[in-house]
């Protein structure tokens, strides 16, 4: 597995889209993480973190992937040779240790004694806890996604902030919302499960993060009875509306699949369905994929909920917006299968 890690990158086009390829890849041959990490010969580790994009996925894996899946479209990228991969991470990591330590190279032991005199006499006094344990991210996709799914299943209590999901067909989803988490704000979450039920909280117990969420649009206490909506910081950016969406639908949304009789033939397609006890929430969704191009409707009765119900739609949906919630690529994969 060690080749991996000596390799030529390849380089999408747009963020997000080596998330999607590979998340597409795990649906198409119908694995889990763990064997599809296993087939292309890396650690499931790094397969998270290349979903994660944390980092730029190898073009030997890439290669294989797409062999795996019998693409007959190769998406178009841009392969980044070892040397200027070297440079670049060598430069990055330089940067990152000046900053750090004032200097690059030398004695470890003697700048860990350094660090540890200046913390004992000035940094305990300097920097309160409040500012050392969490990170303040700035406005990006991924900042987007959390909102989406804090509007969903999230809670912001007085000193936590909490998101419940299924223990059960929610498991690989979990694990990718703790992973958001702790890259956004350097804290992994403590996850309880819920006793007598399949439901699991995600916790992270810090005053300043509550005070962030509301900073940027969440509300404390009962956010339904709030009526809570999509900030203006997300609505009114274009590159941030669609990682929000997913995140609602990932976390207050469905697919299903509608199965009738017609003519002696039986027919199926799939819809989506995204509900909320918010009707101001209900709105905006509504208008935003309207706006995208999408076909939606508002239930007529109880209005608590928009409706995708075109098949070209929904296939659009998946397509444009995607998933993060394994769930749900199984409904829709499973339903292109039959």
């Amino acid at each position: 597995m060690a080749g991996v890690f000596i390799a030529n990158r390849v380089k999408f086009s747009r963020s997000g889209e080596q998330r999607r390829f590979i998340v597409g890849i795990q649906n198409s041959l119908n694995c889990t993480w763990s064997e599809l990490a296993k087939r292309i010969n890396v650690h499931p580790r790094t397969l998270r973190d290349w979903v994660l994009e944390k980092f730029r996925l190898s073009e030997e894996s890439f290669n294989n992937m797409c062999s795996l899946a019998r693409l007959t479209k190769i998406p178009k990228v841009e392969i980044i040779s070892l040397s200027e991969h070297l440079s670049k991470i060598s430069r990055q990591g330089g940067i990152a240790l000046y900053k750090k330590y004032g200097q690059v190279g030398g004695d470890k032991t003697f700048r860990h004694e350094q660090w540890n005199k200046w913390w004992n006499s000035v940094g305990k006094q300097k920097v309160s806890p409040s500012l050392r344990d969490i990170i303040i991210p700035s406005y990006n996709e991924d900042l987007a996604e959390f909102m989406g799914i804090m509007i969903g299943d999230g809670g912001v209590a007085p000193y936590h902030i909490s998101i419940t999901l299924n223990s059960i067909d929610e498991k690989e989803y979990a694990e990718y919302v703790s992973d958001l988490l702790f890259r956004l704000f350097g804290i992994q979450p403590k996850i309880y499960k819920k006793k007598e039920s399949n439901a699991i909280d995600l916790i992270i117990q810090r005053k300043r993060l509550v005070d962030y969420c509301v900073s940027i649009g969440l509300k404390k206490g009962n956010k339904n009875k709030q009526n809570v909506d999509i900030p203006e910081w997300i609505s009114l950016n274009s590159d941030f509306i669609i990682p929000c969406i997913r995140g609602l639908f990932d976390t207050d949304g469905s697919i299903y699949v509608h199965t009738y009789k017609s003519g002696g033939k039986m027919y199926s397609y799939p819809k989506l369905q995204f509900s909320s006890a918010s009707s101001v929430l209900i709105g905006s969704v509504y208008r935003i994929l309207n706006n995208m191009g999408f076909c939606a409707r508002i239930d007529a009765k109880g209005k608590d909920a928009v409706y995708i119900e075109s098949q070209n739609d929904v296939k659009r949906f998946m397509d444009l917006i995607g998933s993060s919630n394994p769930k749900h690529w199984k409904v829709f994969k499973n339903w292109r299968r039959a």
